[in-house]
């Protein structure tokens, strides 16, 4: 299926940690379906600044694939971690803009971001941010992932996804996973 936006094909965006290791090679290649938009991020100060470059460009994506370093409850490009605190920050700083398309669906592949109560907090709270006026949906992973020498796909051998979905006011419509 085409999603069309502005009579244009919306892409996939596809950030992830550039940090010079073959894993990151690997990551760059991920396969993902459709047209692609690709950002290497290497440190935090970067994606914080690409963050506010997406929200003033204009452009919208139906996907939003991050990969990066993750623990329970956060990602990190290398430095201090992102978690639900700064998610909720960052909204308000959005001031109502996405940019998601309508039913957006985020992907955070960093090891288990989304363990435990600090894990349903930050994929509430991403998912309010990057969908802040559109809604959709944030899935994360309970365990730790292994990037894929061969396809670029980070692989979780054990644990579960969980799903956040919410509406563009930010309410949770439901939650998937244990």
């Amino acid at each position: 299926m085409v999603i069309l936006f502005y009579g244009s094909i919306v892409p996939a965006l596809h950030i992830y940690h550039s940090d010079g290791s073959a894993s990151s090679l690997w990551t760059s290649q991920h396969q993902i379906a459709g047209a692609v938009t690709r950002i290497a991020v290497r440190d935090n100060a970067s994606f914080i600044g690409l963050f506010n470059r997406l929200i003033t460009a204009g452009t919208r994506y139906d996907r939003i694939i991050i990969d990066t370093h993750g623990a329970p409850g956060e990602i990190s490009f290398g430095g201090p971690t992102f978690n639900d605190s700064w998610f909720r920050v960052q909204r308000d700083l959005m001031g109502g803009n996405s940019f998601a398309t309508a039913g957006a669906r985020i992907l955070f592949s960093g090891c288990n971001v989304a363990e435990g109560a600090a894990g349903w907090s930050f994929l509430t709270e991403a998912a309010r941010c990057f969908l802040v006026g559109v809604g959709g949906q944030a899935t994360g992973w309970t365990s730790v992932g292994f990037a894929s020498p061969f396809s670029g796909h980070v692989f979780h051998l054990t644990g579960n996804t969980r799903t956040v979905h919410v509406d563009g006011a930010g309410q949770v419509l439901r939650r998937e996973g244990s």
